[in-house]
This record gives structure tokens, sequence and C-alpha cells, in this order.
């Protein structure tokens, strides 16, 4: 009886990684402009965190072409496609596919020679507006903000000399840096190597000091309040650092400073159930883009002054 052979680590990533290829297929028109990704991994890696990180890698890089493209119009689809997978390190081939387009009449509005002009046209946003994420986001002696305001103008720059322009365009600092931080959160949180190689010629390290705050990024459009108020408790969360569920005007989340409040409970010193409300002093963050849209809220119970009951029989504590 022949013995079957232990599948390594290695053997259960690339297995992994070929599933990730089905699950990503899509159909459409190749844009020729394959690109290479790298991750160096360990011998003791977690086969299942690798596999996360090219998932996550590859969506967020999906993402940051469609922001892209999306500047353009919403009406232009387009996906990455994993080609490839080899071993050793694991490399992967990906390439750009346009999945829909508008109709022809409705480009020949803004656009001559519609079909020899948008094919090349979504090719060269994609393909500049990548390096030069990557390009940028490994600047060693700018700052954060530096990087991301610059990132958004030469976004912008790529996208205005476009002869796809004259389709119209809005270039969002918010979805820019959102998804640019969508590619670097897994190159960060990744404790293996990342490199890419965008034109054959040569990979480059990725570093992992790129981050995006949201709050920071428009700090000047960030609404800050203090209050206090009576929040409905509709799911407490006592361990790890999981944000409790209340209920004020509408179902939201909230993260829990006040320790003293916690340990108590665990101490049982004191008994809060759903239902009940908190007296607290509440504090919320409001994060406005340009267009004064609201792209972030965060929730915080800094102190709880009480708890009262549902027959509001109020627990001083």
């Amino acid at each position: 009886m022949e013995s079957k052979r232990i599948k390594s680590k290695e053997d259960i990533i690339l297995e992994d990684i070929f599933n990730l290829k089905r699950l990503f297929y899509v159909e459409g028109e190749s844009l020729e402009n394959s690109y290479e990704i790298k991750l160096d991994f360990e011998k003791d890696s977690n086969a299942v965190n690798v596999f996360a990180t090219l998932m996550e890698l590859q969506h967020g890089l999906d993402q940051y072409n469609k922001t892209l493209i999306g500047a353009i119009s919403s009406d232009i689809k387009i996906s990455s496609v994993l080609l490839d997978v080899e071993s050793g390190s694991i490399k992967t081939s990906l390439q750009d596919f346009i999945k829909k387009l508008p109709d022809d009449e409705m480009i020949e509005r803004f656009i001559d020679k519609p079909k020899d002009v948008v094919k090349e046209g979504i090719k060269e946003i994609l393909k500049k507006g990548r390096a030069k994420l990557f390009k940028i986001a490994e600047i060693p002696d700018l700052s954060q903000k530096e990087k991301e305001n610059l990132l958004v103008d030469e976004t912008k720059e790529i996208i205005e000399k476009s002869d796809l322009s004259a389709y119209g365009m809005k270039v969002s600092k918010e979805k820019i840096v959102k998804a640019a931080e969508e590619v670097y959160k897994p190159i960060r949180e990744s404790k293996n190597d990342i490199y890419i190689d965008q034109d054959g010629n040569g990979f480059k390290k990725l570093n992992k000091s790129f981050k995006v705050d949201i709050e920071e990024t428009f700090k000047d459009r960030t609404v800050e309040n203090i209050f206090r108020a009576k929040v409905i408790i509709k799911k407490p969360v006592f361990v790890g650092t999981s944000k409790w569920e209340v209920i004020y005007d509408k179902s939201m989340e909230v993260e829990m400073k006040d320790s003293i409040f916690i340990n108590r409970i665990k101490n049982r010193e004191i008994a809060i159930r759903a239902g009940d409300r908190l007296d607290c002093q509440f504090k919320s963050v409001i994060v406005y883009n340009d267009d004064y849209e609201v792209i972030e809220s965060r929730y915080y119970i800094l102190e709880v002054y009480g708890v009262i009951p549902p027959l509001d029989e109020q627990l001083i504590i």
C-alpha cells in the first residue's frame, strides 16, 4: 500500500493560493499589463496567515484600481485577476481586466474614437496610478500627511492628463487615501516581507510605515463633542477590546473607556444586563470629507455615573 506524502506548509499555502485564483476569476477583456507580487515567508509561517495576507492585498489592490477608474465613471467596471502562482517565495502574477464599459454612444459624446482610446486610457491610469502609490508611500523623508497630499495631487494630475478626462472626472481625497490604506494594511501587518515588480525591472521591497488615520487626515474637518447622555445597553462586552452595542437615538457601537466601571462588573460589585440604561459621559467624533459628507463616526463612553434599570430605579455606582 502506497503511503501518502505529508503535505508541507508550503504545499498548503500554494493550495490556498490556487483556490484564491479560482475565487477571483472573472470574465472580461485583459489590459495586458500584468505585474507581480512576491511574499517571502519563513518556514514556520502560519499557512492561514500567509493566505490571508495575499487575499487582503489582492482585495486592496482591486479596490485601489476601482477607486482610480471610479474617478472617471462608475459605469466602468474593472477587476484584478490572479494569473499565476510560483513556489519558493510565493510569487503571484496579477493583471487588470475590463468587465464592463459604458455604451459607445454615451462615450462618443465626450471622447473621439472611444474604442481606441478607452482601453488604453484605463490601462494608463491603472499602471501610472499604482506606480505613484508605491513610489510615494516608500519616500522615507515625507510625513504621512505629506505623502497623502502628494498622492492625491499626483493621482489627480495623472487622470487629468489622460484622454479619458474628457469624459469627466472627480478625484476624492477620502477615497484615494482609504483605498491606499487597504493596500498597505496587509503589507504593514504581515510578518513576512512583500515585494512588487510593476514593470519587469525587478522586485522592490515595500515598507511597513505607510498608515492612514482618517481622523488625522481630515483633522480640520473633525468635530468632537463630549456630553452627558443616557444610552440603552444592547450588547455589553467584558472581555477583549470589542465594542459595546448601545442605543442612543439609533443603534451604534461604542468603545468603553471606563475601566473602573468594567472592573466593578467583573468583581460582581454591580450587575447590568441588556435593556438597562447607562447614565454616562459620552464622546462623539464625526469626520467629514472635503464635501462635508460624514465619512467616519466614532463613539466612546468615557465615564459611567450610574445604571438605570428598565423600571427607572437608578443604581448609583
